[in-house]
């Protein structure tokens, strides 16, 4: 494991799918990130938690072109991709899906994965039946509108639709928030099979023990800088991470702050 370090992302084998390399930035000039480096290597899991006001979905903005670096790069399969637009990055294999607002409530289900293909100019249909496999419910549910669904299927909608284009990445911010342990239990499934499909996976969690858990890798950001980073069987275990974000038992991976919590889904 190690602490803040010399900035140099974490690479697995071969260049890594994405990279930030030292990179800085915010919002109408007020800085949120200092120097912050991440990488995801191919067919890995990452996890990015820490406090609320961290950083955490900043960096997420800052790989979608959506911030204003003063420094640093983003590097996609070895492609310098700092600063482009949103839809230029989408249509290179980044996809994002947004804790809020990241489905078509009056669209069905059918629909919202239609609208998910829209840069595709192939046959897609093929591809919304792979998503009814990887997400039996909505099969079920997939002349209803989304709108109707429950909090976690809607999730499920949300994460299918960002998946319709194929891409090489898939940004996760806060997927379980405010779901129920069943639920959240299933989104962690769905993330590891998406993963054993191939997709490299940056997720930000506020369940820091079930993704953590799941994870390959993953990094502790503190007041916008990177803090920590290792494997998360050693963030598990590490004394410091378990008191930040896990009840103060670093090496209990059983359960999760949500279950202890008593959290619903969403309606």
């Amino acid at each position: 494991m190690n602490g803040a370090g010399d900035g140099k992302p974490q690479e697995g084998a071969g260049t890594p799918v994405l990279a930030l390399e030292r990179v800085t930035g915010g919002y109408s000039g007020a800085e949120i990130i200092h120097e912050v480096s991440i990488s995801v290597g191919l067919g890995e899991i990452v996890v990015l938690v820490g406090p609320n006001g961290a950083g955490k979905s900043t960096v997420m903005n800052a790989v979608l072109g959506r911030l204003t670096l003063a420094g640093g790069r983003v590097s996609l399969q070895g492609r310098d991709i700092t600063g482009t637009a949103p839809e230029r990055v989408v249509r290179q294999g980044v996809c994002y899906v947004p804790q809020t607002a990241n489905v078509f409530p009056n669209l069905t289900v059918s629909e919202n994965l239609e609208m998910g293909a829209y840069i595709r100019r192939d046959d897609f249909r093929p591809r919304i039946q792979e998503m009814y496999e990887l997400f039996p419910p909505l099969a079920e549910r997939r002349r209803t509108p989304a709108g109707y669904l429950s909090g976690g299927q809607r999730q499920m909608v949300a994460i299918a639709k960002a998946l319709m284009v194929e891409p090489v990445i898939l940004l996760l911010d806060e997927p379980t928030a405010g779901l129920s342990p069943r639920f959240r239990g299933d989104i962690f499934r769905v993330v590891r099979e998406i993963n054993a499909r191939g997709v490299a996976i940056l997720m930000v969690e506020q369940n820091a023990r079930q993704a953590l858990g799941i994870a390959d890798r993953g990094y502790v950001l503190v007041d916008g800088r990177n803090r920590l980073d290792g494997s998360g069987a050693a963030l598990l275990a590490d004394p410091a991470v378990g008191t930040m974000f896990l009840g103060g038992r670093g090496n209990d991976t059983a359960g999760d702050d949500g279950d202890r919590a008593g959290g619903a889904d969403a309606p």
